[in-house]
């Protein structure tokens, strides 16, 4: 199900659109503040949304602020996935781990230029990512 975070001050506000959204089926996590959206997102016990809904005119930790937060989060991500993409050789440490994430990315590649995708693809990709920011 699709999780929606919506952060309004103004009660009257964060409650309809809680209420019209979970009346469209998605599951809603409403909070007052920036700084609670904040906390939310910090915590390692929550999921984090597909979507935020920001009041840009919150007091305190802005809507605005919170997405430029979100922003540099994704790009540091993706720098991290695009290094891990990037190189190949031995991973730091004593322990001579060969870097795999570049070479199953090449051969991902060739099999959907082959268009030879099976079922397990996926899985793959999601796989060669997490290699890639290990």
């Amino acid at each position: 199900m699709t999780m929606v975070l919506v952060v309004e001050d103004n009660a009257t506000a964060r409650s309809s659109m809680q209420l019209q959204l979970e009346s469209d089926g998605y599951q809603v996590v409403a909070v007052v503040s920036g700084e609670d959206a904040s906390d939310l997102l910090e915590s390692q016990s929550a999921d984090p949304p597909d979507l935020m809904l920001l009041d840009v005119r919150l007091p305190g930790i802005s809507g605005i602020e919170l997405d430029r937060g979100m922003g540099i989060i994704w790009d540091t991500m993706s720098a991290c996935i695009d290094r891990g993409l990037a190189a190949s050789g031995i991973l730091p440490g004593g322990l001579s781990v060969r870097r795999r994430a570049k070479s199953i990315q090449e051969s991902l590649i060739a099999e959907r230029v082959m268009n030879l995708t099976a079922p397990h693809v996926i899985t793959d990709w999601m796989s060669v990512y997490a290699m890639a920011v290990n």
